[in-house]
């Protein structure tokens, strides 16, 4: 680790740091690199929403939060790592990540980790030792999308083991895997509570949806949805989409003061010192979004929506930060959008979803610790899926158009 530490300064312009932001912020931009990912993604996405239909042909009883892992993380991995994905060669990594994810705080923390945290300390180090044996085999990274190859390639320039590299890869997998899943599942759960804006969402679907039938007598029908026009056929879904951000988002943004200042003439903050800039503060603030800053309001982000924002003082651009801002602006915001987007779309296009009796349901107590950027519910939430009437026809099948193309999400 002696050579990163060497090598982490903010203003070396050759340093791993700023080496590193250059290699992911290339791979994520909108373009050919991420084009194609996106395209690995959405296939292995779809194909882990049809194992629904593979298992059960009518009502299935299913943990939310388990099931969305599941998909999130098979796709988002078979997109970056390629043929050799190590959560292919070893399933159990996908339960190992979110109970690793889900323990951080003790192994931060680093007092007799093994004894404080098992299960978490073990998940590490199968993640670890998965993820060296995965940098070892150079074919592995032939394979790999441009953002991997990227990671790679920074880490050998600056002379950092595998072993090490392995490492930090835990921190890229927080970052790609551990804030979609609970975006993907607060999105479902909002919208299958609100029967009036799971309909209204529906109609916005079929703008992007297509169907082909096969022409030669056979039973074989597919339906489309073409993700590129998304942005801009469904206004709606991108504003709750957002809604879900502002009102459930947790993240902090962290700042190295570089000189002296004064803040509103009243607090001077030392050169060195360290600035959070909670999420949280900015997104519940009513001088900023208006008198239902605590509601969930799935038009607040509509150009001309009927939201009860009058009093609202400043543009909502400057305020939204969950993506963070500045430098520090997620580079996999295209990605991670394009992800619950399309996963969000076909399981509402696909299926009904109700509350189990007995389950917790939207309004019951959160919780947070360390590792999330949201609140999660504080027990276990069940729903009962169902495909909807006009979806379980014999030989029919889903698909996201073949080719997903300048795939670029902006938030204005």
């Amino acid at each position: 680790m002696l050579r990163i530490h060497e090598t982490l300064d903010c203003n070396d312009r050759e340093g791993y740091l700023d080496d590193m932001r250059r290699a992911v912020t290339s791979a994520l931009a909108p373009g050919t690199d991420l084009d194609r990912m996106s395209g690995h993604m959405l296939e292995h996405m779809r194909l882990g929403i049809d194992e629904l239909d593979a298992k059960n042909e009518g009502t299935v009883s299913v943990s939310l939060w388990t099931f969305l892992c599941h998909i999130v993380t098979s796709s988002s991995t078979k997109a970056i790592y390629g043929q050799g994905n190590p959560f292919d060669l070893d399933p159990s990594l996908v339960k190992c990540f979110w109970t690793f994810k889900e323990g951080i705080t003790p192994l931060m923390i680093n007092v007799l980790p093994w004894l404080l945290a098992p299960e978490a300390y073990k998940s590490r180090e199968a993640l670890v030792a998965a993820l060296e044996q995965y940098f070892n085999n150079s074919r592995n990274i032939e394979t790999a999308s441009e953002f991997i190859k990227g990671r790679y390639m920074t880490c050998k320039k600056h002379a950092i083991s595998t072993a090490i590299m392995a490492q930090l890869e835990l921190g890229n997998l927080i970052g790609v895997l551990g804030n979609t899943a609970p975006t993907l599942f607060w999105l479902l759960i909002h919208v299958y509570s609100n029967e009036d804006l799971l309909l209204r969402l529906r109609d916005e679907i079929e703008n992007i949806s297509f169907i082909r039938e096969d022409d030669s007598g056979n039973d074989y029908i597919c339906h489309y949805l073409n993700i590129n026009d998304m942005q801009t056929s469904c206004p709606l879904m991108m504003s709750t989409y957002q809604e879900v951000l502002r009102l459930r988002s947790r993240a902090m943004s962290s700042r190295v003061v570089l000189h002296d200042t004064q803040l509103d003439e009243r607090y001077l903050v030392r050169k060195g010192s360290f600035v959070q800039l909670p999420s949280y503060v900015l997104h519940g603030n009513p001088d900023l979004w208006g008198a239902n800053v605590k509601e969930f309001d799935p038009e607040r982000f509509l150009r001309n929506g009927s939201s009860d924002n009058k009093d609202a003082k400043v543009s909502k651009t400057g305020a939204f930060r969950a993506f963070g801002g500045g430098q520090s602006l997620c580079s996999g915001r295209h990605f991670a959008t394009l992800q619950v987007m399309a996963a969000a779309a076909m399981i509402l296009a696909r299926y009904d979803m109700s509350f189990v009796p007995g389950s917790w349901r939207l309004g019951e107590e959160t919780c947070q610790n360390l590792s999330n950027a949201y609140e999660m519910p504080a027990r276990e939430v069940r729903m009962r899926m169902a495909k909807r009437a006009n979806c379980g026809r014999p030989g029919e099948q889903w698909a996201y158009i073949d080719t997903v193309s300048k795939v670029n999400f902006s938030f204005s």
